[in-house]
């Protein structure tokens, strides 16, 4: 760096290129308040009350995630359920946030756990905030279970009566990189004190994004579910619907020996694929790739669960990008419909006794070529079971 002669010596600037791509995590609006959504869970101690999805105050209706504010030592966290973080570095957690404490005082806190590991500060574990970081440092004094952390203290924005939400935004530490992470928010409350209206946090609208370099992805043409079928009936495919895993996803309702599953995606070119990330509600996968083909063996898939598959740096020529690919396995959901009732049962008897075909598949739960009572049975013992 030079001004006319005098030298100021090398400038160095660091900035990310490529393009970025960005995905739903949860905006809670996928339960019936105060339900939280699937894999997420709740603690809490002392006059601290279980984290609840409400109607109030939402980003996006109808829901948010509240978490209780006290005049008496408490706390109340919420955890989410396991996330898979994109490999490569530049990956941005943001979250609509919006708060109502006891300033100086009482006040919310981010937490990080990276596959299964204790969790910490996302600070301390590495992540910096981009903005609307943390606002102040609660006291050391009055009993607080959060003494002298960092936090979200105060009002967010707006009034009491009319609080508003801020966004916040945090890179994500370095090590969560192609990892499964947790996340937790915790409230902590003091002994004494809280604001005389609307007092509490409040979360919605959680969202990564991260850049990739080449432009977008290659061109995902189909995913499936496949199941070879026994009894020489064959081999099946049940498209799955492409989206957020917490919207409409397919069901897979056929049986898994010991939990095991193939997902199979093809791509409208060859492919490499750098990593393949998993949520929770499986015991392990192996991928595959075969040209255009990639293939996922998925084992110890647990019934009723939402699985996200995460295909991480999939390459083709020039076009670089990470897929996920969701899947509902519900036993005996026949019709799709993400709950097990008298409807599945009723399309279940209509097929007894005819051959498993490309519009019978389903109904041949137990996957053995046949579609007879076992089948029926099968559906009737899950009937009540819903995807959550």
């Amino acid at each position: 760096l030079t001004d006319g002669n005098e030298s100021f010596g090398p400038l160095t600037y660091t900035f990310t290129t490529g393009s970025v791509t960005s995905s739903d995590v949860q905006n809670f609006d996928g339960v019936t308040a105060p339900a939280l959504p699937s894999g997420w869970t709740t603690t809490f101690s002392g006059s601290g009350t279980a984290a609840t999805t409400s109607t109030n105050f939402s980003d996006t209706a109808p829901n948010n995630v509240f978490l209780s504010e006290a005049a008496t030592v408490g706390l109340s966290e919420v955890t989410s359920a396991s996330i898979p973080i994109p490999a490569g570095a530049g990956t941005r957690l943001s979250f609509r946030n919006l708060y109502n404490t006891e300033a100086a005082f009482d006040g919310l806190v981010l937490e990080i756990s990276i596959n299964g590991a204790p969790f910490q500060d996302i600070i301390a574990a590495g992540g910096t905030f981009v903005s609307g970081g943390y606002t102040g440092t609660l006291s050391t004094g009055f009993s607080n279970p959060l003494p002298g952390r960092a936090a979200w203290s105060g009002l967010s924005g707006g009034t009491a009566s009319a609080p508003a939400y801020i966004t916040s935004v945090v890179n994500l530490p370095p090590a969560a990189a192609g990892q499964l992470i947790q996340l937790k928010w915790r409230q902590g409350s003091d002994s004494s004190v809280v604001p005389a209206t609307n007092p509490g946090s409040r979360i919605d609208t959680i969202r990564l994004s991260s850049f990739v370099c080449g432009g977008s992805a290659p061109t995902l043409v189909s995913a499936v579910s496949r199941k070879v079928h026994g009894g020489g009936a064959g081999t099946f495919n049940l498209p799955l619907s492409l989206g957020s895993i917490a919207g409409n996803v397919t069901t897979e309702p056929r049986l898994g020996a010991m939990g095991n599953h193939q997902l199979v995606m093809t791509f409208s070119a060859p492919v490499t694929v750098g990593s393949t990330v998993v949520t929770s509600g499986v015991s392990g996968s192996s991928t595959t790739v075969a040209g255009a083909e990639v293939t996922v063996n998925l084992t110890g898939v647990e019934n009723a669960e939402r699985v996200a598959v995460t295909l991480n740096n999939v390459a083709s020529g020039a076009n670089l990008g990470n897929v996920m690919v969701p899947v509902g396995f519900l036993l005996g959901d026949t019709n799709n419909s993400r709950a097990v009732s008298g409807a599945d049962v009723s399309l279940t008897k209509a097929t007894v006794g005819g051959p498993v075909t490309a519009s019978t598949f389903r109904s041949d739960v137990n996957a053995n070529g046949f579609i007879n009572s076992a089948d029926v049975g099968l559906v009737k013992s899950a009937s009540g079971t819903v995807l959550p």
